[in-house]
């Protein structure tokens, strides 16, 4: 079983249960975790747990992985919580979320982290120096900024160790080097191309995942 944690508004997380509904994929959404039903038993080296969606039991032995969607719970969607406590069940949900996914054996992508359940929770600049760190040619926020002229964007998708992307090869060497240092498995990196060579600008945490190379590639991360 596969979860996809996610916003009941994400037509992208909807299309890939339904191209899964095969394959045992259930959406999880921010209401099913005011279910009764959840539970976490600690133990000495690890959390084991039950989740309850729809009524029905699953034991964590039965997920093989989970995909997140949801950067943190939104209050909007809590419409099941009164006005006046959607705020705090909001940062209890995500709190519980973060520990829930970390302790979880099974393949998580992207791993949380306190800020954000979609991995980390960096600004434009931190990207940069992250990339600019292990040797990937960056534009900065001031050399983006300056230029009118049509930009020449490469978009490549990772997926676990693999890449998707109409894009110069150099550009899949790139993206491949970040997610190692940054042991993400589901992003975008997005490379412009200008005085002679391509610089990385930037990182999409919530990647399309409609197109069927992407879905399959998904699908092969977890199955692997």
């Amino acid at each position: 079983m596969i979860l996809i944690l996610a916003s009941e508004f994400d037509s992208s997380a909807r299309k890939l249960v339904e191209e899964w509904q095969d394959k045992s994929a259930i959406l999880l959404t921010v209401n099913h975790l005011c279910n009764k039903g959840w539970r976490a038993y600690l133990g000495n080296d690890h959390c084991y747990s039950e989740i309850s969606i729809a009524n029905r039991k699953i034991c964590e032995g039965e997920i093989k992985g989970v995909m997140t969607r949801l950067p943190y719970v939104f209050e909007d969607e809590l419409y099941n919580i009164v006005n006046k406590d959607r705020s705090y069940i909001s940062s209890e949900i995500t709190a519980f979320l973060f520990y829930w996914l970390t302790s979880l054996k099974c393949k998580v992508i992207n791993t949380p982290t306190p800020l954000c359940l979609i991995g980390p929770n960096w600004t434009y600049e931190q990207w940069i120096i992250a990339a600019s760190s292990i040797g990937i040619p960056v534009i900065s926020s001031s050399q983006g900024q300056l230029s009118n002229k049509p930009v020449d964007l490469h978009t490549i998708t990772v997926v676990g160790e693999k890449t998707f992307g109409e894009s110069p090869e150099v550009c899949h060497r790139y993206a491949v080097k970040l997610a190692e240092y940054t042991k993400l498995r589901l992003f975008d990196a997005k490379f412009i191309f200008r005085e002679e060579s391509y610089h990385f600008c930037g990182v999409n945490l919530l990647p399309d995942i409609k197109q069927k190379e992407v879905i399959n590639l998904l699908y092969e991360y977890f199955n692997y």
